[in-house]
Formats: structure tokens, C-alpha cells, sequence
């Protein structure tokens, strides 16, 4: 009884783990300008089905979506970081 309970518990803690990085990944992707969502391949109104694909598709397209949104989020990142960088490198010249 307690394993399945303590089963119970990290199936519950691994799916809000996985819901805030969704949620996350939408705010950070929401506060892109077009164009940097442009540069990466997606519209606005495509956030919510990268982040989150439907569940109807094949698993295939549901890996091949996820896979896409891992290089768009890296991606994210790496942009994030270079404009961090640029300010830092454009402050301490001056």
C-alpha cells in the first residue's frame, strides 16, 4: 500500500514538474518579438501547440514536435545569453 502510494505522489510531483516547464517555456516564447519567434520557425499563435502538442497526433509527430521545441528552447537561450552578453561587453567599454 505504501509503495503504491508513494508511486502515487511521484507521478503526481514528475506531472506539476512538467506543467510548470510547459508553463514556463510559454512565458518565456511570449515574450519574444515576432521577428526572434520568426527567426526560430513559429508564429504567436503557435506557442501553446509547440509548447503542449495535442494529444490526438501519432507519437511520432508528438517526438518530433518535442525534439523541435528542444532546439527552439535552446535556442531561446543562446539569444537570451548573447543579449546579456552584448550589454555587459557594450557597458564596460564605455
Amino acid at each position: 500500500m505504501s509503495n503504491l502510494l508513494i508511486q502515487a505522489f511521484h507521478h503526481l510531483g514528475t506531472q506539476f514538474a512538467a506543467w510548470r516547464r510547459r508553463e514556463q517555456a510559454i512565458a518565456e516564447l511570449s515574450q519574444m518579438d515576432d521577428r526572434s519567434l520568426a527567426d526560430i520557425g513559429i508564429t504567436r499563435g503557435q506557442i501553446p501547440y509547440v509548447v503542449n502538442p495535442p494529444r490526438a497526433k501519432t507519437m511520432a509527430h508528438i517526438s518530433f514536435g518535442r525534439s523541435h521545441l528542444s532546439l527552439w528552447l535552446n535556442g531561446l537561450l543562446r539569444i537570451r545569453a548573447l543579449r546579456a552578453g552584448f550589454g555587459r561587453n557594450s557597458s564596460q567599454g564605455m
